[in-house]
């Protein structure tokens, strides 16, 4: 997989452009038995938090009501000129990770070129790959893969329920002047900043944080053109994926698979789409609270003994395999699934969202029964 093409946009074309990517290898790679996983245990150990706490706390006493105000304005006319506006430009994005544990430690930046018309959705091409053919992202009626620096009408929704989100002044980020809009968690830190082009409220530079204040990612436009490009360009269409509804996904549940509803750190289910593949279909799950997106692709089979490209960490035994430090790319096979995490989010995050899911071989008796209940629950309310 090629690393740079997963980040443009942030989360919904790193998804996009995972599925065609990642997906593939494994799907190629599957077999359809599977000698089951040791169990992963404490992965998040270290990473740990106390239970969440009402956002707003974190800005009591430190921001008005109208700056509060104004910051979640601001953030949704953000994402609303991200689709409505056109434009063209150059997008820097680096990340990193300086205490990765078992994750690993790394990083990189990529120099990425977008032109987004209005009604037609986004084109994107890694700088460095001029001769390669431009990435497409819908412009569908939902919006989720078509954002800018992460900013959707789905995501901001999050965001203002899991952060107090505050406007704090004015600065420039890509020769343009801007409103700084952050993003701050219970106990008052800063897990976000963006700035908003003054003119056009588009999203011009993100940063993101982990909880112990250190800088994970920087995604920014170091140059921006607005109005459509004059040319056209040849792009690669994606393998079409269908969005799911509530019945489609009790479904899967009823036969099986996990798309569990929450995730650790407020993550929650906000998209499902499935595509059929040669090998069966891959689900692939997006959870967000806002600021950190993780996908879950899941899909029937097992990964083989060895995994080009990959390298197995976690607990001994875990069998969890592991891509691209500094912001990795995670997959193992348990109970006849192949799970695949992909995410833009801090390594804490990663680690409790990966520690959530199963890892485990075929459960027995009391696991069935476990498993059934819960499927049972999951015709009553699909999305829990």
């Amino acid at each position: 997989m090629n690393r740079t093409l997963g980040l443009p946009l942030g989360p919904g074309g790193r998804r996009a452009v995972i599925a065609a990517g990642v997906i593939g290898l494994l799907v190629a790679s599957l077999s359809t038995v599977d000698g089951g996983a040791a169990p992963v245990r404490s992965l998040a150990a270290g990473w740990t938090a106390g239970p969440p706490e009402p956002p707003v706390a974190a800005a009591a006493g430190r921001f008005s009501s109208r700056a509060l105000a104004l910051g979640m304005r601001l953030l949704n006319l953000a994402a609303r000129a991200a689709r409505q506006t056109s434009y063209q430009g150059e997008q820097v994005i680096s990340w990193q990770t300086t205490d990765g544990g078992w994750l690993g430690l790394g990083g990189g930046t990529v120099t990425v070129d977008v032109r987004h018309r209005r009604g037609a959705g986004t084109l994107t091409r890694v700088t460095a790959s001029p001769a390669a053919a431009w990435s497409y992202l819908s412009a569908g009626p939902t919006g989720q893969q078509d954002g800018m620096l992460g900013l959707t009408p789905a995501l901001v929704g999050l965001l203002g329920t899991h952060y107090a989100v505050a406007f704090t002044g004015t600065g420039s980020a890509g020769g343009r002047a801007a409103r700084i809009v952050e993003a701050l968690r219970a106990d008052g830190s800063v897990a976000a900043r963006f700035w908003l082009d003054m003119a056009t409220a588009l999203p011009l530079r993100r940063q993101l944080f982990d909880s112990r204040d250190q800088l994970v990612s920087d995604d920014g436009f170091s140059r921006l053109t607005l109005g459509s490009p004059a040319t056209k360009v040849a792009y690669a269409p994606f393998r079409p994926w269908a969005e799911l509804g509530p019945p489609q996904l009790a479904a899967l549940r009823s036969g099986g698979w996990a798309a569990p509803r929450l995730l650790p750190g407020d993550l929650t289910l906000f998209d499902v789409r499935r595509s059929a593949t040669a090998a069966g279909d891959v689900v692939d799950l997006a959870y967000s609270d806002g600021l950190s997106v993780v996908s879950v692709f899941e899909q029937r089979g097992q990964l083989p003994a060895a995994l080009p490209g990959w390298h197995q960490s976690g607990p001994a035994g875990s069998r969890l395999h592991v891509n691209n430090l500094g912001e990795p790319d995670l997959t193992w096979s348990s109970g006849g699934f192949v799970f695949t995490v992909v995410a833009a989010a801090p390594a804490e995050v990663v680690a409790a969202a990966v520690d959530a899911l199963p890892h485990r071989a075929e459960p027995g008796f009391w696991g069935r029964i476990e498993r059934g209940l819960s499927r049972l629950a999951s015709w009553l309310n699909p999305f829990r």
